[in-house]
C-alpha cells in the first residue's frame, strides 16, 4: 500500500526549473509567505537556500509538529544538531536518499588488499575498534613509482586518495568540531585545540601515505582509484555510482575510522538538501505525519535498496559490506 493510499491523501509534486541553484525557489517561498499564501505544504531545496528560508522566518519550528517524533532513528543525527535553542527549521533526513550521494564514505580495493596479506578491517570495524592510527598503519609504505619515472603520479600506487570534498569531513568525523551547545542548547565555540591538532597532524601522515591533488578535478584522486592503484579511497557516494562501479575493480566500504578507541561512535559527516514547513501552511501536521511515514519506509527499504545500487552488487552477496552499510546509515549527518 502507497503512502497516500494508507493515509487516503493525494501528494502533488512540483518541480521548479531553477537555473540559480535553488535561488529563484527560495525567492519564491520568501514572496508566498509573505503573502500569507498556503500553496505548498513542504519545500525541498539546496543548503544554503533552505537555511535562508529558515532564518528568514519562513519556516515554522519542525519542533512544534506533534506528528514528528524525532527520537525515531531516521530523524537522527542532522535534526538533533540543527536543533537551537530548542528549535529546528529546517533539517535533513531519510525523506530523501541525497544524503547517501552526498556524504562521504571510505572505500577499500579487496584485491590490492589482498595481494599485500592486509585484511580488510570488518571485524575491527565491528567491534569499535577501527581507528585513525589503524588506517594509517595499513597505508604506510603503500606508495610505489610503478611507471618507474622517478615522479609519483596518476599512474603509480598509493595508499590513501581522497576527493576534495570528502577532506572536509574528516575533522568532523574525527570529533574536531570547532561549535558545540552550552546547557540550554544555544551554540558556542568550543574547540578542543589539543584534539584538532593532532588530528592535523595524523591526517598529514595519512596523506603522505598517499596524495589528494592530482590535476583540477574534484574527482582525480577516485579516478587513480579505478585504475586499481590505491588501496583506499575516501569519496562521496555518488561517485561509487557514477565512477566506481563502471570499472572491473572489487571493493568494499567501511566507516571512517575514529580519532581513537575513546570516541564513542562512528561518524559519516557529509552534505545534503534541506526540507521545511512553511509558516503559512494550514497542513503542518499532516504534513508531519507524511513526511515521519516516507522517511520510515526509505530507512527500511529504500535506502538499502540505493546502496546496492551504489555498490553494485546486492548486500545480501557481501554480508561485510552490509553490516559497514548499517553502521554508515545510523551515523550519516551533516555538521553545523
Amino acid at each position: 500500500m502507497s503512502i497516500q493510499e494508507r493515509f487516503n491523501v493525494s501528494i502533488d509534486l512540483f518541480v521548479k526549473n531553477d537555473e540559480g541553484g535553488g535561488t529563484q525557489l527560495e525567492k519564491d517561498v520568501h514572496k508566498m509567505v509573505q503573502a500569507g499564501d498556503s500553496g505548498y505544504d513542504l519545500i525541498y531545496n539546496g543548503d544554503g537556500c533552505g537555511v535562508r528560508n529558515g532564518l528568514g522566518g519562513d519556516f515554522l519550528n519542525l519542533r512544534a509538529v506533534s506528528s514528528i517524533d524525532f527520537d525515531k532513528p531516521w530523524f537522527s543525527g542532522t535534526s538533533d544538531l540543527f536543533t537551537i535553542g530548542g528549535r529546528l527549521f529546517f533539517t535533513a533526513n531519510t525523506f530523501s536518499i541525497s544524503s547517501i550521494y552526498m556524504s562521504s564514505t571510505l572505500t577499500i580495493n579487496k584485491k590490492l588488499a589482498s595481494d599485500f596479506g592486509l585484511e580488510v578491517p570488518y571485524d575491527q570495524a565491528r567491534a569499535g575498534s577501527w581507528t585513525l592510527d589503524a588506517l594509517l598503519a595499513m597505508t604506510a609504505n603503500m606508495d610505489k613509482d610503478i611507471d618507474g619515472d622517478g615522479k609519483m603520479t596518476e599512474e603509480d600506487q598509493y595508499g590513501f586518495l581522497s576527493q576534495q570534498y570528502s577532506e572536509l569531513c574528516m575533522q568532523c568525523n574525527l570529533g574536531g568540531a570547532m561549535i558545540g551547545k552550552n546547557a540550554e542548547g544555544w551554540l558556542e565555540l568550543t574547540p578542543d585545540e589539543n584534539r584538532i591538532v593532532s588530528i592535523i597532524e595524523k591526517c598529514s601522515k595519512l596523506f603522505a601515505n598517499g596524495s589528494n591533488k592530482f590535476g583540477a578535478s574534484n574527482e582525480s584522486g577516485v579516478e587513480v582509484f579505478v585504475k586499481g592503484n590505491s588501496l583506499f579511497c575516501f569519496m562521496e557516494g555518488r561517485l561509487m555510482n557514477t565512477k566506481v562501479r563502471q570499472y572491473d575493480i572489487t571493493y568494499g566500504i567501511l566507516p571512517f575510522p575514529k580519532y581513537d578507541e575513546n570516541q564513542e561512535n562512528y561518524s559519516a559527516a557529509g552534505y545534503d538538501l534541506y526540507w521545511g514547513i512553511p509558516v503559512t501552511s494550514e497542513k503542518a501536521e499532516m504534513t508531519g505525519t507524511l513526511v515521519s511515514a516516507m522517511s520510515c519506509y526509505n530507512y527500511n527499504i529504500i535506502v538499502p535498496q540505493v546502496w546496492e545500487i551504489v555498490l553494485g552488487s546486492k548486500l545480501a552477496d557481501a554480508p561485510d559490506d552490509a553490516e559497514m552499510f548499517e553502521i554508515i546509515r545510523d551515523v550519516q549527518y551533516v555538521d553545523i
